[in-house]
């Protein structure tokens, strides 16, 4: 629906915090991690304006606000708020976006997306993601990322440890993809694309040969 309103491009991913994306207005604060659940609550309550716009002066909405009116949607039922989710930086969502929808940010400035005719309808958009730190990328600090987040250029060879989906299904890892559609993939499957060095539904970044 937002791409029809928007003559065919995608909400920003929200590659960093600083810009207007799908799930929150720029300059979300303040960020994780907590010390304990009374400040986690306090820090979740005041992101979630970000994405509501509700109390910000002046209003400014996250992008999909208008179509994904209830924050709880925003949140795995399987995400449970405990200790793990007080070390992350963002806490309003268990989902990320795929960045290359802006070419991992080298599309010409920042949050410019692709319009969905560069892209395929089978793309994977979003994933569940980690639930706690991961390597040289840090504390998941935004709402995007590469499927081999602390690679740092996204780059395939170090392994399963730079993986960022949630294994909190299992076996199945849950994807939504750009045709709108939501999918459940085998966890082998995920990392099998993730370290591949060729275009496929994770990488397809249109900038580059290989997606990456």
């Amino acid at each position: 629906m937002y791409v029809l309103d928007n003559s065919d491009f995608l909400p920003a991913p929200g590659w960093g915090t600083a810009d207007d994306c799908w799930v929150a207005s720029k300059n979300i604060g303040p960020l994780g991690p907590a010390a304990n659940a009374g400040q986690y609550q306090m820090d979740y309550d005041a992101q979630l304006r970000y994405f509501s716009g509700i109390g910000l002066n002046p209003p400014a909405p996250s992008q999909l606000y208008q179509f994904l009116k209830s924050p709880q949607i925003l949140l795995c039922p399987q995400d449970v708020q405990d200790s793990r989710v007080w070390k992350r930086q963002i806490y309003i969502t268990s989902y990320i976006w795929n960045g290359a929808i802006i070419g991992y940010g080298n599309n010409g400035g920042p949050g410019k997306t692709f319009k969905m005719t560069k892209l395929k309808g089978s793309n994977i958009l979003q994933w569940e993601n980690v639930d706690n730190n991961y390597g040289a990328g840090g504390n998941w600090n935004d709402f995007s990322s590469y499927p081999l987040e602390a690679q740092g250029n996204g780059g395939p060879g170090s392994g399963i440890a730079d993986i960022t989906f949630s294994q909190r299904h299992g076996k199945d890892a849950q994807v939504g993809r750009l045709d709108g559609g939501a999918a459940r993939i085998p966890y082998i499957e995920m990392v099998s694309m993730a370290l591949g060095n060729t275009k496929n539904d994770l990488w397809y970044n249109p900038l580059t040969a290989n997606g990456h």
